[in-house]
């Protein structure tokens, strides 16, 4: 629901409002707004309800995730500003000296319950040897950072507790230049 009326109906675990593979947005006027996640066929005010305030800027594109679990009591929604992510990567790749032409912006999220840190490495089981790219990202937290686009990498999420090691290997992962490639770590 945006500001009580309803939006998206019958998302599923892992959907992406999605249609052709081009994200579908929904319009929302400037300024603050609330959006508010239910249970398909729930009412509004229902048990499970997340409402999450935002003030929405003009021009900007935005992103809704939700991540937790209701049992644990950690289910809660984020809302990300697509428009300034993509924009401090920028400033950041730029500010190092990089080239930003063909430049893959990708946000890393931990939603992944119970891991309470986890590592983006480049490289991995594939090249037998890896470049951590980020570093102890704690459960709720986003980063953005920007690699070469157009090339397949392989990336792995890995986790600081030695027992556990590889959480996800993605040997074959394609970065899309000039898009926010997102990479959202959940289970």
């Amino acid at each position: 629901y945006v500001n009580g009326t309803l939006s998206q109906v019958g998302l599923n675990y892992l959907d992406v409002t999605s249609q052709d593979q081009n994200y579908i947005y929904v319009s929302v006027p400037a300024g603050p707004s609330t959006i508010t996640v239910v249970p398909s066929g729930q009412p509004m005010d229902g048990e499970f309800t997340i409402p999450v305030e935002q003030d929405f800027e003009a021009g900007n594109d935005y992103f809704v995730t939700l991540f937790g679990t209701i049992e644990s009591g950690t289910f809660t929604a984020l809302i990300l500003n697509e428009t300034d992510i993509l924009a401090q990567i920028e400033t950041s790749v730029a500010s190092t000296g990089s080239e930003t032409e063909d430049l893959a912006n990708v946000l890393l999220l931990n939603g992944l319950l119970g891991e309470p840190v986890i590592d983006l490495v480049l490289g991995g089981e594939v090249l037998g040897e890896e470049q951590i790219l980020i570093d102890n990202l704690a459960y709720g937290q986003t980063t953005g950072f920007g690699l070469p686009g157009g090339a397949v990498v392989p990336l792995a999420i890995k986790s600081d507790n030695p027992s556990i090691g590889t959480i996800q290997d993605m040997p074959e992962t394609l970065l899309i230049p000039d898009l926010l490639n997102m990479i959202i770590v959940t289970g």
